[in-house]
Formats: C-alpha cells, structure tokens, sequence
C-alpha cells in the first residue's frame, strides 16, 4: 500500500543449524511473540553472549564477527583502535575507519545490511557496553 500510515510488519525467522520456522507478518499475535522472544534474548542469551564477549570468544551475528578486540564485517577485520565510528543509516551499518571512509559511492570503509546482521540488539549492546564503540542511528 502506497501513501498510508499503516502499523508496522514484522515477518520472524528463526533459525538453528538446519531448521528454519517463519511467522509472517499477518500474524495476529506478532506483537506477543516480539516480546517473548526479546526478553529471551534479555534474560537468557545477553548474559551468556556478555560472559563469552569478556572471555574474548568470537561470536557470530550473521555477516558479523565480533570479539573483544576487532569486528569483522564480511571478511574484513577491523580491529577497534582502527574505527573511528559505526552507524546505522537506512537499514545499512556502516563502518568508518580513521584512514579510510570509503568512496564517493562506498559510505564507509565496510558496510552490511541490517537484514544480514543476527541479533543486532545484542551486537549493538555488546559494543556500547564495550570500549569499543558507541553505535550512531540515524
């Protein structure tokens, strides 16, 4: 629908190694399951993604890698003394480093798709909690 203020569509995907259960967005209880699966994350898996982070364990969010001294965007490895900022802008994260920002074309010296991107809340809670980095949304 085009030019209506509409409430908001969620679809959830939830995958575990080979298995992949998806509620569409038509669901009429969505915003229930929204709040049960964030406080999941919350109460169960933060603190143990917390406990890893402190332990310098890599942990996986998708298209990010993340551990107690870099971030890897795809397969690039930025350690963190080498960002100098994250954002996110428009659905994309983005990465800028103190020597490269990217070209005219390419904002950034990495960027990904937040759709790419696993548990965001927890990856943005684990760097802000960090003295890594303080993520920008725009």
């Amino acid at each position: 629908m085009y030019g209506i203020n509409a409430a908001r569509h969620v679809a959830v995907r939830l995958v575990q190694k080979d298995e992949t259960v998806k509620i569409p967005s038509s669901f009429l209880y969505m915003e229930e399951v929204i709040e049960i699966l964030l406080n999941y994350q919350a109460n169960t898996m933060l603190p143990a993604m917390i406990q890893a982070f402190n332990e310098g364990k890599t942990l996986n969010f998708g298209a990010i890698k993340l551990n107690n001294h870099m971030i890897s965007v795809k397969d690039k490895k930025f350690p963190f003394e080498q960002l100098s900022e994250i954002e996110v802008d428009n659905g994309v994260l983005r990465f800028y480093t103190h020597n490269n920002s990217g070209g005219l074309l390419q904002k950034g010296a990495a960027y990904v798709e937040l759709s790419k991107v696993a548990n965001f809340d927890v990856l943005n809670h684990l760097l802000s909690q960090s003295d890594a980095m303080v993520v920008k949304m725009y």
